[in-house]
């Protein structure tokens, strides 16, 4: 037969084509891990472009609720300066019982009451529970997408005005996305 050490010339071309099948699956494997983690990256990528042309279109129709004196210091109403609707408009002076709400405020409509009138005399008694000074009424509303917003209006007792910060709180969440995040 032959010396035993030989290894038959069929055996060493089988065991060669398996390894070099071996190193093409391998090599493949890596080729596809690649594949997938560009991939991954183009996804995101279009995502955030998605991202940036919604928050665009949100920001040409956004609502700015601001408090201001109407007809007399001691009426007050809600105007949308915005460019957008309100929708749901939530109103209260802090460290109060007061509130109130709308179900919408029209951009450029005319002011809507608060209700009543001695509203000067309601802001000192709140101004006397932060500071003698300041009272704040927060106004919490939504736009036509969605995206949520407040405003926190703040009344100066001694110069009788308003100022106003606006607060974006961004896109409206999924009910699955909110208990992830519950979840932590």
């Amino acid at each position: 037969m032959g010396d035993p050490a030989r290894i038959p010339l069929w055996t060493a071309i089988v065991a060669l084509a398996g390894l070099g099948q071996a190193v093409l699956l391998f090599a493949n494997a890596i080729f596809v891990w690649c594949y997938l983690r560009e991939t991954k990256k183009l996804r995101q990528a279009a995502e955030e472009q998605v991202n940036i042309g919604q928050r665009q279109v949100e920001v040409s129709f956004r609502p700015a609720v601001v408090i201001q004196h109407w007809r007399s210091a001691s009426e007050l109403a809600a105007v949308n300066i915005g460019s957008g609707p309100a929708i749901d408009v939530h109103w209260s002076l802090l460290n109060t019982d007061l509130k109130g709400t709308f179900p919408y405020l029209r951009q450029d409509s005319d002011p809507r009451n608060l209700g009543g009138t001695g509203w000067d005399k309601k802001l000192t008694n709140a101004a006397l529970k932060i500071r003698p000074d300041i009272a704040q009424i927060e106004c919490l509303y939504r736009s036509l997408s969605g995206w949520r917003y407040s405003s926190i209006n703040t009344y100066d007792v001694g110069s009788a005005s308003f100022t106003t910060m606006f607060v974006d709180h961004g896109p409206p969440r999924k009910a699955a996305e909110d208990k992830q995040k519950e979840r932590g």
